[in-house]
């Protein structure tokens, strides 16, 4: 200014009006409705930092209560659409499941007992019950789940390496009964047959009389 003073102006521009909230990058596992639904922010708001971190955390909260993992990436207005709020899901997935140290066993009767495949999101409710039925079957004395460390932000690459035990156990002895009977048996059990997850039992029984 002419008196040597300084004027400062501050221009104050406000977001629009929300008229719409597009959301994208959800699989399914949970739907639209559940996120709009669990986000402060509705149509007739303005975006304000506040709500969007609030919104964020609850759509975390929403998937980790159900078992999955996923944040969003974006919150934001639609640049090509500045009436659009714009929500960017980002679902932790799977890429692999790989079971190894298995010689007996075979590979598609462990596929059968591992439901978590490839491709889709992540639920880790589903997997602890995975590693139930593997624990279930008794068929191996070790169990050893892990997640590869070296997969992309969100990718998840699971393996699971298992020490077989003996699934097959054979029986042979005496048994005498109190009118002095003798008997002789073989008994074969193995519930693990050829690594088919087939169960098998068997028994013989030779007996004689005793005199008296």
């Amino acid at each position: 200014n002419a008196d040597g003073t300084y004027s400062i102006s501050i221009e104050v521009v406000e977001n629009p009006v929300i008229k719409e909230i597009r959301v994208v990058g959800y699989s399914g596992v949970i739907t639209k409705a559940q996120i709009l639904n669990a986000i402060t922010i509705k149509p007739g708001d303005i975006l304000s930092a506040r709500a969007a971190s609030i919104s964020s955390q609850n759509i975390t909260k929403l998937y980790v209560d159900k078992g999955y993992y996923a944040r969003a990436t974006d919150l934001s207005y639609l640049p090509e659409s500045p009436q659009t709020l714009n929500i960017q899901i980002l679902e932790d997935t799977v890429t692999a499941v790989q079971i190894t140290g298995n010689t007996h066993t075979k590979k598609r009767v462990l596929d059968h007992l591992i439901k978590t495949r490839p491709g889709e999101a992540f639920n880790v409710f589903k997997w602890q019950k995975d590693m139930q039925r593997l624990f279930n079957t008794q068929w191996f004395s070790k169990i050893d789940p892990k997640r590869d460390p070296n997969t992309p932000p969100a990718k998840i690459a699971l393996d699971v390496a298992v020490k077989e035990t003996r699934t097959a156990n054979l029986g042979v002895g005496l048994q005498v009964d109190p009118q002095s009977s003798i008997a002789g048996f073989i008994r074969f059990t193995d519930t693990n047959v050829g690594g088919t997850g087939q169960s098998l039992g068997a028994g013989f029984t030779q007996g004689t009389r005793g005199g008296g």
